[in-house]
């Protein structure tokens, strides 16, 4: 009896290895063709940086150029993160697949949710591509706190694709981070209700004091940014401030693409720069502001001056 069962047991696990082996090469073509795909990329490109600091719109105006596809939340550091994901990952034929399919099947994403924005761009391409020469993710809080825990996974990142990584490195007012931040936990925890974040316009009585746990969040991660930046190549990192890609779309769309390596048009300027609203919105506004919490802000701004010294300038700290 006990035999009959090992030999049952043998033979399930024989089926289940030809089932996965006859998958895997079910999938092998289509490997092969995006493989063959990706033949002329010549750059790989992350957002990283802090949430709601503009890298929405530059990935989706990004991903609308003809030749380069970002995908969008996709956190592939992550995936390279984990061994079992990575093993099954492979070489770049199904890297590029799964970049590829994620943003196949993530058009929708042109319009996001509580955001208030529509980043779909009249005559581009999002969602499909023509010759492929840069491919990556948008995920800047992902990229930031992955390459803080693992910074090699950039190393990893370059030889499975086959070509060299740049970074995107974008950045916003540090007090509208920091209160969009508060306000996207204090609408998920029911405390405020608004249908987007731009719509959002309480009463100047009814703005909340922004709590600790916001200012606390950005000083964390400004820690993790700075590290990470010490360790990229100058040449391999761009940075993009919102309130001057904003004032200057066009210049500064330019000024990306050939980062990315790739030429840009007129006419997808022109697309592009329709669908940039004309002022950054300021959400640090919206909140009210302790002279304590604007203090604890300032020491942040003034530790981390290489690339948020600006924003040390009367014109950009709230009002207490």
């Amino acid at each position: 009896m006990k035999n009959s069962q090992g030999r049952m047991a043998a033979w399930d696990f024989a089926v289940s290895m030809c089932r996965h082996a006859w998958r895997g090469l079910g999938w092998l073509p289509l490997n092969l063709l995006c493989a063959l795909e990706g033949r002329h990329i010549e750059r790989c490109i992350l957002t990283m940086g802090y949430n709601r600091s503009g890298s929405s719109l530059v990935g989706q105006l990004l991903n609308s150029h003809p030749e380069i596809v970002i995908a969008q939340e996709l956190n592939l550091l992550s995936v390279l993160h984990s061994p079992r994901l990575a093993a099954r990952l492979g070489g770049k034929g199904r890297l590029v697949r799964l970049i590829l399919e994620w943003d196949k099947n993530t058009r929708r994403w042109t319009s996001y949710r509580g955001s208030g924005y529509d980043y779909a761009v009249k005559t581009g391409w999002q969602g499909k591509h023509s010759r492929l020469r840069a491919i990556g993710d948008k995920k800047s809080f992902g990229v930031a706190t992955q390459l803080h825990r693992r910074f090699d996974l950039l190393a990893s990142l370059r030889r499975r694709i086959e070509a060299p990584v740049r970074i995107l490195f974008t950045i916003r007012n540090p007090y509208d981070v920091a209160a969009a931040e508060y306000l996207r936990n204090m609408r998920a925890e029911r405390k405020i209700a608004f249908t987007t974040r731009r719509d959002y316009a309480p009463t100047k009585a009814d703005r909340l004091w922004i709590g600790e746990e916001a200012i606390q969040w950005f000083q964390e991660h400004s820690d993790r940014v700075a590290q990470v930046i010490a360790r990229i190549p100058k040449e391999d990192i761009l940075s993009v401030y919102h309130e001057d890609f904003v004032a200057s779309p066009r210049e500064k769309l330019r000024e990306i693409c050939a980062f990315c390596g790739v030429e840009c048009t007129d006419d997808y300027l022109d697309a592009c720069t329709s669908i940039v609203f004309p002022t950054p919105h300021s959400t640090r506004s919206k909140v009210r502001w302790s002279h304590d919490r604007i203090a604890e802000m300032g020491r942040t701004v003034e530790k981390h001056s290489a690339f948020l010294g600006r924003y040390a300038h009367h014109d950009a700290i709230p009002r207490p």
